[in-house]
This record gives C-alpha cells, structure tokens and sequence, in this order.
C-alpha cells in the first residue's frame, strides 16, 4: 500500500492477485460473485436485499436439498421473491458445493 496525496493506493504486483480467490465480501468488492451453494448466512447478507433472516432461510434450504440446482429452486425459498431473485442472480452464482474458485 502506498500513500498518493494522503490517499491509500492498493496496488496488485505479479503473482499476488492469482495466489487465491477472494472470498465473502472481498468477492463482492471486486465485482465478482458469491457461490450461493458455498457462502455463509453472514455472506449472503452483504448481497443487497438480503437480510439475515433471509440469508439464514436460504441456507437451510440449501442445506436441506444438499444444493441449489436451479434459480426456481431458490426461487421457492420463503422470502424470495422476483426482486430478490434478481438480486441474488446479480451477486451469486449456483456453482457446485465441491468446486473450487469464488465463494
């Protein structure tokens, strides 16, 4: 990190940015996107519209039926609707529970 005008500057070298995938809210910071199979209640509830009752109803039915295969599938979470079901298509994908990469 280094100091431009009082102002903090991050800067990626080589390498660095590659070592390993961002995770949570970092993910999100980044303009990547959670995997909604693997992200935590505490994760799901920096995705906007997402509170932390909702978070925790997705979870446990994620949990439930071992993974989200489809967006109707969360779609069918009580407390998701058509709105929050496009906010959670902008922010999280339905990757595999196993697979590596974003969270």
């Amino acid at each position: 990190m280094a100091k431009t005008d009082g102002v903090n500057v991050v800067r990626c070298v080589e390498g660095v940015a590659d070592s390993l995938p961002p995770e949570g809210g970092k993910m999100l910071t980044v303009g990547g996107r959670l995997n909604l199979n693997r992200a935590s209640a505490d994760e799901l509830t920096l995705v906007p519209g997402v509170g932390p009752l909702l978070a925790q109803a997705l979870v446990k039915a994620r949990d439930q039926s071992g993974a989200f295969r489809t967006w109707d599938e969360v779609l069918n979470v009580r407390g998701v609707g058509p709105t929050k079901l496009k906010s959670l298509q902008r922010w999280t994908v339905l990757e595999a529970r196993e697979s590596g990469g974003s969270r």
